[in-house]
């Protein structure tokens, strides 16, 4: 049965099981046990090591204070909510060895690894591709905090990976294609510019803004001055590209 106890009670005590054990060795406390259903979940500790990211889960630079600020939290409280995994095999040297692909937490694996912890509670489950990517679509919906670059790479990502139409991850999602498409178009802009919208330094309807300028290097690049020349709103800065770009082609 899964355990509802807080996870941080538990990383300290079975934390101590993997201390001075090899990998292997590690690999045989970890593992589930194969004789029940593989569809059915458990919970289980995990060392840190064999734990892996997903792919399709969305990137984005860590705050180190809000980590903190997590880490903090999971000491005094435990988890609210045991990560979801599922097993997978790897190729290592002399053969294979069982990881674990995290489908959600990977804020709480990096706490953890802040913490100084050796080890992290995990629910496993056996899921396919399908059902995997489902689960990471749903942990980047709660992830208010995505900032907009970070999110067109996941959908890129999902995209490319999945074969489905933009209408399709739409649904998934719980959007509109035209919002799918809206964030893809954001990977067109100058680096330097998405670098802003990652730091949230502007938003992605100024990104959608510039985007009209795109085409057009020292209409943009004009346009990226005057908005580093103090703060604008989306319609003052919609003003700002069309006149630059008819100061470029009058």
């Amino acid at each position: 049965e899964m355990s509802n106890k807080p996870a941080q009670k538990n990383v300290g005590q079975e934390s101590e099981n993997f201390k001075g054990k090899s990998l292997d060795e590690q690999l045989k406390a970890a593992v589930f046990n194969q004789d029940q259903p593989a569809t059915v979940e458990r919970t289980v500790e995990v060392p840190l090591e064999l734990i892996m990211p997903t792919p399709w889960q969305a990137e984005r630079p860590e705050d180190l204070a809000s980590l903190q600020e997590l880490a903090d939290s999971i000491l005094d409280h435990g988890m609210i909510e045991t990560p979801a995994a599922r097993p997978r095999q790897v190729t290592v040297a002399g053969g294979t060895a069982t990881m674990y692909e995290l489908a959600s937490g990977h804020r709480r694996l990096a706490a953890h690894k802040l913490l100084g912890q050796l080890s992290m509670r995990l629910r496993i489950a056996s899921l396919d591709d399908d059902e995997m990517a489902d689960v990471v679509i749903q942990e980047n919906k709660k992830r208010l905090d995505l900032d907009p670059i970070s999110e067109a790479k996941f959908y890129k990502r999902y995209l490319e990976d999945f074969h489905v139409t933009q209408t399709e991850l739409a649904k998934r999602v719980g959007c509109s294609q035209s919002e799918i498409a809206n964030s893809l178009r954001l990977l067109r802009l100058p680096a330097d510019i998405q670098g802003k919208l990652i730091s949230r330094e502007i938003t992605a309807h100024h990104g959608r803004v510039l985007l009209t300028a795109a085409k057009d290097p020292k209409a943009l690049q004009k346009a990226i001055a005057a908005l580093e020349n103090g703060p604008l709103s989306v319609r003052e800065l919609t003003t700002v590209v069309e006149d630059k770009i008819r100061e470029v082609h009058p």
